[in-house]
């Protein structure tokens, strides 16, 4: 098969695309303990990520961890660094819950068609000082190349400086689209895109359909919070990785059925980020 399919030839041809699901569309964000997103919202990402296949195109999708990760993380102080041995038991116990959060996902996805094949980043990335300096993408290319959906994650990863950091999803998703040339990144979130001001507590606020270089400084200052525990930065650093790694973006509501599909398929839905 591999051999028919020629490396980076057929598999590639109508390009590569990666799409971004935040943690609030696999888990339940707002539990203290690990839960898993209702079922029919996973069934129904599933097939929008199945119909996006069968237009033969490539795809890489990554997840964020949610409350499969973020309360441990933060509970634990990992995500400042390790100083004891009980950060050890952390670091490895919520690496662990990420996996079991992956192998889930995995599941709706194969059972909607989609060869997804979960990749754990931190087995060969490397992180400096909370940032990402390295990450091994050949495995990735590889599976691309005969067809299958790399599966990544939000984990926990070996940092040089302080032994563990968070390694988000947010920044593994421009990384890769980067390395390996994608034409989109596809960030589906709990939002409809960037706003001038918080939806939820400002009812003026108005969606910014286009975010440029000439218009970059005041989004920035438009940008709130998560409501929810986040450990990996939240919406400005979000925004900011998508933007400085230099691949077109779409920021989309993923909890609106067909947004997704929409946006992959390069439809005009939410907020566009042109670097």
């Amino acid at each position: 098969m591999v051999a028919a399919l020629g490396r980076l030839g057929v598999v590639w041809m109508k390009g590569l695309y990666v799409l971004k699901l935040g943690g609030s569309l696999v888990t339940d964000k707002s539990s203290a303990e690990p839960k898993l997103a209702p079922d029919a919202l996973l069934k129904r990402l599933s097939a929008e990520i199945r119909d996006f296949c069968a237009d033969g195109a490539s795809l890489i999708v990554v997840h964020g961890a949610g409350s499969y990760g973020h309360p441990l993380a933060k509970s634990s102080g990992i995500h400042e660094g390790i100083r004891t041995k009980d950060q050890l038991v952390a670091f490895a116990e919520t690496q662990k819950q990420v996996n079991e959060l992956a192998v889930n996902v995995a599941g709706y996805l194969i059972r909607a068609g989609v060869p997804a094949m979960p990749v754990q980043a931190s087995a060969s990335a490397v992180m400096n000082s909370g940032k990402l300096e390295k990450m091994d993408v050949d495995v990735i290319r590889d599976l691309l190349d005969i067809g299958m959906v790399p599966l990544l994650y939000g984990v926990p990863a070996y940092d040089r400086t302080n032994g563990c950091s968070i390694l988000s999803g947010d920044e593994i998703a421009p990384y890769l689209a980067r390395a390996l040339q994608a034409k989109l990144i596809v960030h589906a979130s709990d939002t409809d895109g960037i706003f001038t001001a918080d939806p939820r507590k400002d009812k003026s606020a108005t969606l910014i359909e286009l975010v440029t270089r000439d218009n970059l400084g005041e989004v920035r200052k438009s940008l709130s919070g998560s409501s929810h525990v986040d450990v990996s930065g939240g919406a400005e650093r979000k925004v900011m990785e998508l933007f400085n790694f230099g691949v077109e973006s779409c920021i989309v509501n993923g909890f609106t059925e067909g947004n997704i599909l929409r946006a992959l398929r390069g439809e005009r839905v939410g907020t566009r980020i042109v670097p």
